[in-house]
């Protein structure tokens, strides 16, 4: 809903504002477009895009077998905490049925271990470390929802425009 728009994008902008300009900026060796020839391009697009897919689908189906897992060996309160950890879908469910919207917010923001998992290779090929990577992701999720709260607790009406309140008619 509107309320995990503004308070993501918000926590994501105020991230990159605080920390903009921090760092090295690392060289890519990208070939320019203009240098390959369009069936080259096309090829090497879909091999890439197809290693991709290939390295998603294995994180999803990893993370979900540990969610099975987890959900076998923790205990009721831990479960509900595993999950706002693991994998972004499963975590804003729980959270928007235990009607906790900040929560929601904090779990969208911060994006789950499984998403993080994916971003790996890029994270190497931009020489970006990955426990500051994870930190800024677990700071971005904590900024999400303090601000959740703050504009649930500014404009009371904001939470009556998420998602449960307008329920999709198919």
């Amino acid at each position: 809903g509107m309320l995990f728009f503004f308070s993501c994008t918000a926590a994501s902008l105020l991230l990159g504002f605080f920390s903009k300009g921090k760092g090295s900026r690392p060289q890519l060796n990208a070939t320019k477009p203009s240098a390959m020839q369009p069936a080259a391009a096309l090829c090497k697009a879909v091999a890439v895009s197809a290693e991709a897919m290939l390295s998603m689908t294995a994180w999803m189906a990893a993370f979900s077998a540990l969610q099975t897992i987890a959900l076998c060996l923790l205990p009721q309160k831990l479960q509900q905490i595993g999950m706002l950890f693991f994998e972004v879908t499963r975590a804003a469910q729980t959270c928007a049925q235990n009607g906790n919207l900040s929560l929601c917010a904090a779990a969208m923001g911060f994006g789950g271990l499984c998403i993080s998992c994916q971003l790996l290779p890029d994270l190497q090929t931009l020489q970006v470390n990955p426990l500051r990577f994870a930190f800024c992701r677990l700071l971005n999720g904590i900024t999400a929802g303090c601000l959740s709260e703050l504009l649930t607790l500014l404009l009371p009406d904001l939470r009556l425009l998420t998602c449960a309140a307008y329920p999709v008619k198919l």
